[in-house]
């Protein structure tokens, strides 16, 4: 399942554009453009246009990893473009994804909850 499949059920949160298979080639992927800012440039928007943007990355990377098992693999701020009128962030040039295993992700998530608690004994040894 792509990630435009995976994210149509939070379509006020998250958008990948509509690829145009005509235009497209092995090697170039043409889509319909999307309005947005890069994410690294939201410095000067109000606290709140910034919660919002960080929440939606921060779950979808929690998404990405516990509920589908996989995650981009170029995550550049480039790729996530914030459209402030809508509150969506937008994604593009998500071609390529890693799958990882539950092994992985079960140390992860040891990592993280050592870090929550904040449990450095726990955070190293679940991150060696």
């Amino acid at each position: 399942m792509n990630y435009a499949e995976r994210l149509k059920p939070y379509p006020t949160e998250y958008y990948t554009p509509k690829v145009i298979t005509d235009m497209s080639t092995k090697h170039i992927l043409c889509t319909e453009f999307v309005d947005g800012v890069e994410i690294d440039t939201l410095k000067n928007e109000p606290q709140a246009v910034r919660d919002r943007a960080g929440a939606l990355m921060l779950k979808l990377c929690f998404k990405e990893l516990f509920e589908w098992k996989i995650m981009q693999t170029d995550p550049n701020p480039a790729n996530y473009l914030y459209d402030v009128a809508k509150q969506r962030l937008n994604l593009i040039d998500f071609g390529s994804g890693r799958d990882f295993d539950d092994r992985f992700l079960d140390g992860y998530m040891n990592v993280i909850h050592g870090a929550f608690i904040e449990n450095r004994d726990q955070v190293m040894h679940y991150s060696k």
